[in-house]
């Protein structure tokens, strides 16, 4: 198992490759709300694709999605300020991650075993993983993540009721 999960691997990060480089235009479809605004931003520019998305946070795009996925972030990550519509969980199965948040003159750090949730609207760059970092991010839509919450106030009221849970 653990073989299929590292070609797997392999295989999102060569796609994440090509969806940042020679295929960033329909990444951009895609992903981003407004998209039509970015591909003009970035027809007009001489600056190669990726240095127009690089640690800006004018203009802070907003990626959007309505399934549950969970991927290993890549190598060929090109760090750009975005925020989302969705929750983020991030999770350091192995190695470091950072991301960088407004304001902040250093990057936030994780380390093998932390997570690390990001609310829908949070602006953020993560930078790219290393060789040896395994780091999954896990899409949750707004819908799903209210379920959830929901099923577990539910869960709590209901231990609480039955005298399981003591203040």
């Amino acid at each position: 198992m653990w073989t299929e999960l590292l070609d797997e691997f392999e295989r999102q990060e060569k796609e994440d490759k090509d969806r940042m480089t020679t295929m960033l235009e329909t990444a951009i479809r895609e992903e981003l709300d407004c998209p039509e605004h970015y591909i003009d931003i970035l027809r007009g520019s001489s600056f190669r694709p990726g240095d127009i998305l690089r640690l800006s946070v004018k203009d802070t795009p907003e990626r959007v999605s309505s399934g549950v996925s969970i991927r290993k972030h890549t190598l060929c990550q090109i760090p750009y300020y975005h925020t989302h519509d969705f929750y983020e969980l991030i999770y350091v199965y192995q190695g470091n991650a950072g991301q960088y948040l407004p304001g902040e003159k250093t990057a936030f750090k994780m380390s093998a075993g932390d997570i690390c949730l990001l609310t829908p609207g949070k602006i953020h760059a993560m930078l790219p993983s290393e060789e040896d970092d395994i780091i999954l991010k896990m899409i949750l839509p707004r819908q799903l993540m209210r379920q959830i919450l929901e099923e577990l106030r539910s869960e709590e009221q209901h231990k609480e009721r039955a005298g399981l849970c003591g203040h």
